[in-house]
């Protein structure tokens, strides 16, 4: 019993230790060295909505996005589109070169309170960017960079897929995809409806569930969890399992989570 004890207390001190810095790492990389704990924080200006129509998306067939704080959404529309919603002094750069789509938003400056600014309550302090992609616009790669944030994506098809969270949830719906790659270091991976050739998820804290439209039986599957367990099919495999195949790959790593495959 006093053996247990002491075990869950050191992974609690773990868990508190990881958390602060994840927090503290995402920080840093938004402001970089401008980051400040004292005072009362800046003033990110009035909320503005503000849509990219003046650029011609037809020719785009890869979007790039590097940002340091909103939420942002992918998803089908009727009409190429990009549309920010927020602070007007964290409003990103918009452009297109050649046939790439790059987003990119940078901060001058961040205090720990502009947190609840951003994300608070209150709602009146939304930061969020929305891309649509039109149902017969083909699109090859998408590469996506995100420090604080969540991340969603729902009906779409490409051939290369890359997203990185530093801190929020990763949620993908109805995604087609030949290579997928998703690494989160705190917040919950959630994929459902998916289809894939190769696909690479890994979570430093978080869960990571995977629903599979392909039927996986011929892949090469491996799954771990160092402080967690893992399910696929419904069936409890401990803390791993691997199966070989060579249809397809599935390699999921969790450190300090569950996860869970269905296909």
């Amino acid at each position: 019993m006093r053996v247990n004890k002491t075990i869950r207390i050191m992974m609690a001190v773990l868990v508190a230790i990881t958390v602060l810095a994840v927090l503290f790492g995402t920080a840093y990389h938004v402001a970089g060295p401008r980051l400040s704990f004292s005072g009362r924080g800046q003033d990110y200006g009035e909320n503005e909505r503000y849509s990219f129509d003046e650029l011609s998306y037809d020719e785009v067939t890869s979007i790039k996005i590097d940002a340091d704080v909103f939420n942002l959404s992918i998803r089908q529309g009727e009409a190429f589109s990009v549309t920010y919603e927020g602070a007007s002094r964290l409003k990103p750069k918009v452009s297109i070169d050649g046939s790439e789509l790059y987003i990119r938003q940078s901060n001058d400056g961040f205090h720990i309170s502009n947190l609840k600014q951003l994300f608070g309550d209150s709602g009146d302090r939304k930061c969020s960017l929305t891309v649509t992609v039109p149902s017969d616009h083909t699109l090859y790669g998408m590469d996506v960079s995100l420090d604080l944030g969540s991340i969603e994506l729902e009906e779409l098809s490409m051939s290369d897929l890359k997203l990185e969270a530093n801190l929020g949830n990763v949620e993908l719906e109805q995604v087609n995809a030949d290579a997928m790659s998703i690494d989160a270091d705190m917040g919950n991976v959630e994929l459902y409806d998916m289809t894939f050739k190769n696909m690479e998820a890994s979570v430093d804290m978080g869960n990571i569930e995977v629903h599979s439209l392909t039927d996986l039986s011929g892949y090469r599957i491996e799954l771990n969890a160092d402080l967690g367990g893992v399910s696929c099919n419904g069936s409890s495999k401990g803390s791993s399992y691997h199966s070989p195949g060579t249809d397809g790959s599935v390699t999921i790593e969790a450190d300090m989570g569950n996860i869970k495959l269905d296909y």
